[in-house]
């Protein structure tokens, strides 16, 4: 029993978490959807401590990304103990609460449970688990993009996209559940490859299912014109190719490729029809009927602006965000040891402001990030922070890179195996450049510590796996599980 309650809330999170959306909260979607990721991780920490209790014994399952984990949440609880504000570091900025070290603290408890209830043929599980959450999202998304909010229909009984105001314009950037376009991109970006690799290796038995899989990806990445998601997916992309070419897999997609090629085609007419949302690629792909059209229409403005200083315009984004990085630079230089505190960025940016922010369209808006996790852990946890963080990075790509090295990669499983740490790298690394210029959401940390623990699954045999003595479990103890 404990085993199977354990398994259902690991499939729960990557089901479930994406979907959570509650109006009734001071902040509709990372809120509710970090206080599930709580509720999961609590509930893990109480079946391992039961399980533990009942077999007289504490179980450890080493990894190779002990001693990093330990030192980066030891950092964390040091920059928490010496912070401006405790209380935002322990629990995170008001309103959506990840990012404080009780949410760090909640991601390696779920990083560390995993081993218990899972083997490394596990893994495919719970990346179809996930598959079927984006198709959710995206699907969920896509009536918002043609006027027809779901979300709309689940607050306010009207099937449109009248509920949202004029920051959320679901029908210009599509944002489904996850809240923001960039949130919205950077989960797609990661579930990109995740299909790609269904897709490789026919795990589905229609083919007809992957390839669909992969052009919905993509269709509904070019609908958030998430810059960065879309740089992700072409950086990693790049970097699947090249590896494919370096351990000479290649024969995988030469048996496919007239299928490959006609899905190439489908992206680029996505390309065609959806945009990018970059002027200078758009403009390259503008039929000429378009721009005689775009060319005619007047612009309005907005109503709803009028409180924006009258003689700018709107800023562009990355504009605002090299302000906010230099602000945040010089922020982390102020306090190198260990930062203002976790989560902390909100109180202590306008300590180093630029002033260059106040002639900006985005003057009055407060921003709790960075917009870059390096720089944001930089300001507020120090070098330290900073370094800690980059060295669990990297700790996790050469974990991740020697998979690519197994043995016996002639085998049909061996191939697989080598396919699946590549797709899970090429993931991995679009979490890595989403973050450089945004930070990481409750989603997208969920695959940030849990890929590692795919990786450390990997690595463990199956006589490591964790074997819960449910026959020693006293009916009263499966009652305050439930109850839990």
């Amino acid at each position: 029993m404990l085993k199977k309650i354990g398994r259902l809330i690991y499939y729960s999170l990557f089901l479930l978490t994406p979907l959570i959306v509650l109006k009734d909260t001071s902040e509709l979607f990372e809120l509710n959807k970090m206080n599930y990721i709580y509720f999961s991780s609590v509930s893990i920490s109480l079946i391992l401590a039961i399980a533990m209790v009942r077999a007289r014994k504490i179980f450890i399952r080493r990894s190779a990304f002990d001693i990093i984990g330990l030192v980066f949440i030891g950092v964390m609880l040091l920059s928490t103990l010496f912070s401006i504000d405790q209380h935002v570091s322990i629990f995170g900025y008001y309103g959506r609460f990840n990012g404080g070290f009780l949410s760090l603290l909640s991601y390696s408890v779920l990083f560390y449970g995993l081993g218990f209830f899972f083997v490394k043929k596990d893994i495919l599980k719970i990346l179809m688990m996930s598959t079927i959450s984006s198709v959710i999202v995206m699907l969920w998304g896509l009536s918002g993009k043609f006027g027809h909010d779901f979300s709309c229909l689940l607050f306010t009984g009207q099937f449109s996209n009248s509920c949202w105001t004029d920051q959320f314009r679901p029908a210009e950037r599509m944002f489904s559940t996850l809240g923001q376009p960039n949130w919205l991109g950077a989960y797609l970006a990661i579930h990109f490859f995740i299909g790609l690799y269904f897709l490789v290796t026919k795990h589905f038995k229609r083919w007809y299912l992957s390839y669909s899989y992969l052009l919905l990806t993509f269709i509904c990445l070019l609908s958030t014109k998430s810059r960065s998601a879309l740089l992700a997916v072409g950086v990693g992309s790049l970097l699947y190719a090249l590896i494919i070419v370096l351990l000479k897999q290649k024969d995988i997609f030469f048996k496919e490729k007239n299928k490959l090629i006609g899905l190439g085609l489908l992206f680029l007419l996505s390309i065609v029809i959806f945009k990018t949302g970059i002027d200078k690629i758009d403009n390259l792909i503008r039929f000429p009927i378009i721009n005689n059209e775009s060319s005619n229409k007047l612009e309005i403005p907005n109503s709803k602006s009028s409180n924006r200083p009258l003689s700018s315009e709107v800023t562009e984004s990355l504009d605002i965000r090299k302000i906010v990085w230099k602000g945040a630079i010089d922020l982390g230089f102020r306090y190198p040891l260990l930062g203002t505190g976790p989560e902390t960025f909100g109180l202590s940016y306008y300590f180093t402001r630029p002033i260059e922010h106040n002639t900006t369209s985005e003057w009055d808006y407060v921003y709790n990030k960075a917009h870059n996790e390096y720089l944001n852990y930089f300001a507020t946890t120090g070098f330290v922070g900073l370094l800690s963080y980059l060295i669990l990075v990297v700790v996790v790509l050469y974990n991740l890179s020697r998979f690519l090295r197994i043995e016996d990669p002639d085998s049909k499983s061996g191939k697989f195996d080598r396919l699946l740490y590549l797709s899970l790298l090429c993931s991995y690394v679009t979490i890595l450049i989403t973050n450089f210029f945004g930070f990481s959401t409750t989603t997208i940390n969920l695959f940030f510590f849990i890929i590692p623990a795919f990786v450390a699954l990997s690595h463990s045999s199956t006589k490591d796996y964790f074997d819960f003595k449910e026959d020693n479990i006293h009916p009263s103890q499966k009652i305050e599980i439930g109850l839990a």
